[in-house]
């Protein structure tokens, strides 16, 4: 970022400070969702409108709705991100929008990743289930107050907060121990073919 700092007119002495007296974070948080993932496409024509991007002349869709390969999954991020920083890493954010089935499903296989990346050798040393409380509106980003409500690990629509399906999983991997559900008996819907609504997502842009 040299050049692009210094055309914005921070000057060589500044930059240089900054290299002088770094001041790395003690630890690093990775956020990732069944959505984070995205498929960037040329051919506009082939996906809905509200799929196109304001940036340019392509389409930024969710990847597991578009791509047949699905999402890359937490742990090969992880194990970037360590290669890169070499700081102990955190996965801050897992959550889903989901049933509380599908949302136990998205948490344990969070889990197993964080444990491959480990037995990889990359230094992840927590994972969050957040939102804990549930999310209000979060479905639009907080943009507007819509009624809507998401259960976390527990649900307070009703004023205090009720343990959901999802507290006896996270209470279960948070003892050590292996997590244990019946919903574990089957995959998420992210790695069901029917997650794929595009009539282009079998067709690879070339």
């Amino acid at each position: 970022m040299f050049d692009y700092m210094h055309a914005e007119g921070v000057s060589e002495a500044e930059i240089y400070w900054f290299a002088e007296h770094a001041c790395p974070p003690d630890i690093i948080g990775v956020n990732y969702y069944v959505t984070s993932d995205r498929f960037l496409d040329h051919r506009i024509e082939v996906f809905p409108e509200d799929r196109r991007s304001a940036e340019g002349a392509f389409v930024d869709a969710e990847a597991v709705r578009a791509s047949p390969d699905g999402i890359r999954g937490i742990g090969p991020i992880l194990t970037e991100a360590w290669e890169r920083y070499r700081l102990p890493l955190a996965i801050t954010e897992v959550h889903l929008g989901c049933s509380p089935d599908e949302q136990i499903r998205w948490l344990v296989e969070c889990w197993q990743q964080a444990m491959w990346a480990r037995s990889r050798g990359v230094n992840c040393v927590a994972l969050t289930s957040w939102a804990l409380l549930g999310s209000f509106y979060w479905n639009e980003l907080v943009t507007r107050e819509n009624g809507h409500y998401e259960p976390g690990v527990f649900d307070v629509q009703n004023g205090s907060p009720e343990p959901t399906a999802l507290a006896k999983v996270v209470a279960q991997i948070a003892a050590g121990e292996q997590p244990q559900h019946p919903a574990l008996t089957e995959p998420g819907w992210w790695h069901l073919e029917s997650r794929l609504c595009f009539p282009c997502a079998n067709q690879i842009a070339a």
